[in-house]
């Protein structure tokens, strides 16, 4: 077969939405359908069926450009690693070369990145981009290769057939998200902050990069020594390792002298959600892109917890949020929870939303918070309107209580609402 492309999802126009291009190097014409399939398991339901990426799937047109190679595999490199940390010393030991469409090199090896470009690996990628997607923003490379192996930064992402959406996800962090890795490999960091997104040396509450996520009583550092978790008092009941942020030492591939904000992140473990942080950072990155808005949130007693639940002002419409101990929903307003709420513990965020009907039968009453005019119905059903006629619904338990009271006639259609997000590039890593 000859090369080809396919769209596998189109969201919007080029300019208006960011272009995420997938091609193969090492696949030959009958490795093809084996290509397809990894492309469409590990990134399309794999990815874009998960969290962040799921949520903002809408910011995404994605490409599929199937490369035929003349060999099936890629070109294998074997290092001389020297026994020394560093990779100034090492040497080539083998070269075993395949005839493959954009000519990368496999080498196995974390200090080399798994993998390498050969001699003329940037012009076939550039060309096979400039005949096929010319507008791309992202590219993601598959090698035709069992190993595992991943690498990412200036916009791109590369995997081997041998690893699984987890590590696609972690390289999009770095070649979309431009964030460094924060696991730990070995050594000390020794120089300043270099104003990473998610990784710090300052450890002052009053200027350290993402305060705005750090519970006043959360001590800091929270953990101190070789890629630590919270040692720094007594671990508070129900922390998440995954969404609690403190400053724990260890990150951008050191073992001390520099911070992550928490203790499992993606850039981490891969299989984790992306942290407050990262997540916050990607989702800014990615407002226009998605045209989803978060105008306001607005954080009250709404459910009668005792706890600050949370509604958001998304544009034409609104969304509410419950912080409930027992869910484990994660979305844009579990960040918002986290930002807004009175205590570290509303985090735990869930959606409660109905369908308005025409049989739906309103009060007379209304409430406001803002822009939005809120009707609550005799069923405990409240639905709310933000500058149009689209709606969107959730229902209150007997109890709840609304901010402010206004006057207003009742609505008329209904709508869902979307959540937040950009991008960048950069940073390199593993």
């Amino acid at each position: 077969m000859a090369d080809s492309m396919t769209v596998l999802r189109l969201a919007g126009p080029a300019g208006v939405k960011r272009n995420l291009v997938v091609m193969g190097d090492g696949f030959t014409a009958a490795d093809q359908g084996t290509f397809n399939s990894y492309v469409q398991t590990a990134l399309m339901e794999g990815v874009f069926g998960r969290d962040y990426f799921s949520e903002d799937a809408s910011a995404y047109n994605i490409y599929r450009i199937n490369l035929e190679s003349v060999d099936s595999g890629v070109s294998q490199r074997r290092w001389n690693l020297q026994g020394t940390p560093g990779t100034g010393d090492d040497t080539i030991l083998t070269d075993t070369t395949r005839d493959t469409a954009l000519g990368i090199i496999f080498n196995a090896e974390w200090s080399h990145c798994w993998l390498e470009y050969g001699g003329n690996s940037e012009a076939r990628i550039t060309a096979a981009i400039n005949t096929w997607v010319p507008d791309a923003n992202n590219v993601l490379i598959v090698l035709n290769e069992p190993g595992f192996g991943g690498c990412g930064g200036g916009g791109r992402a590369h995997v081997t057939l041998g690893v699984a959406w987890d590590v696609i996800a972690h390289e999009f962090g770095h070649g979309i998200g431009g964030f460094a890795d924060e696991y730990s490999a070995g050594g000390a960091y020794m120089g300043a902050d270099l104003g990473w997104i998610n990784v710090t040396t300052v450890t002052d509450r009053a200027t350290t990069r993402w305060r705005q996520f750090i519970d006043p009583a959360t001590p800091l550092p929270t953990g101190v020594g070789a890629a630590a978790n919270y040692n720094q008092g007594p671990r508070p009941p129900g922390w998440s390792s995954n969404f609690d942020v403190g400053l724990f030492e260890g990150g951008n591939t050191q073992n001390t002298g520099i911070y992550r904000p928490v203790e499992n992140c993606r850039m981490n473990g891969n299989t984790p959600e992306f942290c407050p942080v990262c997540y916050t950072s990607m989702k800014t990155a990615r407002h226009a892109e998605t045209a989803h808005r978060f105008d306001n949130a607005y954080a009250g007693n709404l459910y009668g917890s005792g706890r600050s639940d949370v509604l958001l002002h998304h544009g034409a419409s609104i969304r509410f949020a419950t912080a409930t101990q027992a869910s484990r929903t994660r979305s844009a307003v579990s960040r918002a929870c986290r930002a807004r709420g009175s205590s570290r513990r509303t985090t735990r965020c869930s959606w409660v939303t109905s369908t308005v009907t025409a049989s739906t039968r309103w009060s007379s009453s209304t409430r406001a918070i803002g822009s939005c005019r809120i009707w609550v119905s005799s069923s405990r059903t409240a639905a709310a309107a933000c500058g149009s006629s689209r709606d969107t619904t959730a229902t209150f338990p007997a109890g709840a209580a609304l901010p402010a009271t206004t006057a207003s006639t009742s609505p008329t259609s209904t709508a869902t609402a979307e959540t937040t997000s950009s991008s960048s590039t950069g940073t390199t890593g593993r």
